[in-house]
């Protein structure tokens, strides 16, 4: 998978900072939110995340299938955000980030 950064900018969701990056798979149909804290601390998962980055992706391609990512650069540490049946934090392994198309993982 192939996958280009399309937006690149600084967010606030409940009091803290973080960069959102939104790459884009057009070919395949996906793309993958990642949201890197920029203040110390794993935020809480919130449904807000999640359509921050929806939102985000109607103005590229709406019908793409979106993951939502949070990645630790300092801990090299990924997380995936589901959303069903309860919001929640599941680990992401790296070579699983990768496999999505995330080379700098």
């Amino acid at each position: 998978m192939m996958l280009e950064l399309v937006y690149d900018k600084d967010v606030r969701i409940a009091e803290s900072r973080h960069m959102l990056e939104l790459y884009l798979d057009e070919k395949h149909g996906e793309a993958l939110a990642v949201f890197i804290p920029q203040e110390p601390g794993v935020p809480q998962p919130c449904h807000e995340l999640h359509e921050i980055a929806r939102a985000l992706l109607r103005e590229f391609v709406p019908t793409a299938r979106l993951k939502v990512l949070l990645c630790n650069p300092t801990q090299r540490s990924f997380q995936w955000l589901d959303i069903s049946p309860t919001v929640q934090w599941r680990p992401a392994p790296v070579d699983e980030v990768r496999g999505s198309g995330l080379a700098w993982a």
